[in-house]
């Protein structure tokens, strides 16, 4: 099995070298490892990680470059998969999975979202348009990733808190914000 955060690395090696990294917020849990190098790897911020890499892109989808992200990622050890509940699909590795996200506005059609320029389909979320609105370019390894600003990322933790039916993310959500 290969380490997580080599392999969370690979995945934004990818991004980066395919010019989509700059159109793309890193959201959820993995955005962790990245406030806390931001924030000189202050103990107040958990790493608590999922094993799920979670993107935002923005809605409609702003994209500047063309690239093929499933070829990418299966280049790296990730296989293609779709959800039993629908259209919704994700990227699965052993140690990680990977999934891409955007904004759902209305009453929400539960459908994905097609995105051709990356070869990707989106899973629409709710509370997400603030999260891509305010979000900030952070330096990590050497790589500059879009993060959401810090209170937004907290603010999303807690309105997503009693949604969960879960309760151990509910917990985990809680500690992590």
């Amino acid at each position: 099995m290969e380490n997580s955060e080599s392999l969370f690395l690979k995945i934004i090696d990818k991004l980066d070298s395919g010019g989509v990294l700059q159109d793309i917020v890193l959201i959820g849990s993995w955005a962790l490892p990245v406030y806390r190098e931001y924030f000189d790897d202050d103990p107040e911020i958990p790493i608590l990680r999922t094993t799920d890499v979670d993107f935002l892109l923005g809605m409609p989808p702003n994209i500047r470059s063309a690239f093929d992200i499933p070829a990418a990622l299966s280049e790296i050890g990730f296989e293609h998969e779709w959800s039993l509940q629908g259209d919704f699909c994700k990227y699965v590795h052993p140690d990680l999975e990977v999934e891409f996200l955007i904004p759902e506005y209305g009453r929400g059609a539960g459908r994905s979202v097609a995105i051709p320029t990356l070869g990707i389909r989106a899973q629409p979320l709710r509370f997400l348009s603030l999260a891509y609105n305010r979000s900030m370019c952070v330096s990590y390894h050497g790589y500059n990733i879009r993060v959401p600003e810090p209170e937004v990322f907290v603010l999303l933790k807690l309105l997503i808190l009693p949604r969960r039916k879960d309760n151990a993310k509910r917990m985990k959500d809680a500690y992590t914000a």
